[in-house]
């Protein structure tokens, strides 16, 4: 199942409808973006009906990457205009790894207890009998 359409992709670029949008790049962009999110937190959660995909956001926002800088360039200069940028893929996927390491989803590690609890008693536990 894909975690998000090519529709859902051309809102979130604000393509409008005269605007050139390859639908059948969006399908392939969102292939990539899936892989890197495996690559990188290992099996994919499964998304629920109440709230939809748990890397939705992620996803999209490295489709919109992956689709308008397919060569993750870090830099561009058209004529006078000079455009640099961080890497804000690896950004995505750290924070995405880090979500997946504190959710026990990413199959290496599993998640930590929270809340408060009281210490371990030794063992065997002195009960005072004699």
């Amino acid at each position: 199942m894909a975690i998000f359409s090519p529709s859902q992709l051309r809102t979130w670029l604000r393509y409008d409808e005269d605007e050139v949008f390859d639908e059948a790049t969006a399908t392939l962009v969102e292939q990539v973006v899936t892989g890197w999110l495996v690559a990188e937190i290992g099996a994919l959660p499964e998304p629920t009906p109440q709230q939809g995909h748990p890397l939705f956001g992620w996803a999209l926002e490295l489709g919109g990457i992956a689709y308008e800088n397919p060569t993750s360039m870090t830099s561009d200069t058209a004529g006078e205009t000079n455009s640099s940028w961080a890497d804000r893929r690896l950004q995505v996927l750290a924070a995405a790894r880090r979500w997946a390491e504190a959710n026990g989803t990413t199959g290496t590690t599993r998640p930590l207890p929270r809340g408060s609890f009281p210490t371990a008693r030794p063992w065997p536990e002195n009960l005072g009998c004699r």
